[in-house]
């Protein structure tokens, strides 16, 4: 197998670990004090990995922590990055994050039941999340409950697009590294809507 690259995500079969069928390697960030872009690192090593369980047509996928032994990130920052890129990407059955201390199930578990909370920078109203191009008929019930916004719903042109509005009709974005964030937040509000519990029960 070829060196993987951090963020990046490979399989190799499972080598007899009956019954898992493969291996997913992944290679987290080494903390070099959150400044170093360590946070979308890590972010995408999950991604990435759950792109490839839905390639090889996985059910289940099971997770350490990563990154937070030798390499030195936060626990509790990991977790909770942890928690949003598994609960952005709805593509596989079962998701297991997998601890193997007390502490880390802890922050685990507390980080897989906060809700996504935003604010408004211009009023300090809370948020919702914006959806872009055409809704799904979840996303357009969750709309209609006033739970996120459409693209349609912006009242200026804009050459990007917001990730999040305001009930004062404030439109902004906090970049690339919020993506994640953004997306939870409009699982969760379609997952209000339906009346189900969005992957936030932790065993």
């Amino acid at each position: 197998m070829a060196p993987c690259e951090p963020d990046k995500a490979v399989a190799t079969p499972a080598f007899g670990l009956a019954p898992v069928k493969h291996v997913i390697h992944a290679v987290g960030p080494v903390w070099e004090g959150g400044e170093q872009g360590e946070d979308l690192v890590l972010t995408n090593c999950y991604l990435n990995s759950l792109r490839l369980a839905e390639e090889l047509e996985a059910g289940s996928i099971a997770f350490p922590a990563i990154s937070t032994d030798v390499y030195g990130f936060p626990a509790e920052r990991a977790a909770k990055t942890a928690a949003i890129a598994v609960r952005s990407l709805a593509i596989i059955d079962e998701i297991r994050l997998v601890a193997f201390d007390e502490e880390t199930r802890d922050l685990l578990r507390a980080a897989l039941a906060e809700p996504v909370r935003e604010w408004c920078p211009t009023c300090g109203g809370e948020a919702r999340p914006t959806v872009n191009g055409c809704p799904t008929p979840e996303a357009g019930a969750a709309w209609k409950a006033g739970l996120l916004a459409l693209a349609w719903d912006f009242s200026e042109d804009r050459d990007d697009e917001p990730q999040w509005t305001c009930g004062q009709e404030h439109y902004w974005s906090n970049g690339p590294g919020d993506e994640c964030r953004r997306q939870m937040a409009v699982l969760d509000a379609i997952a209000v809507t339906l009346g189900e519990d969005h992957g936030r029960s932790v065993p």
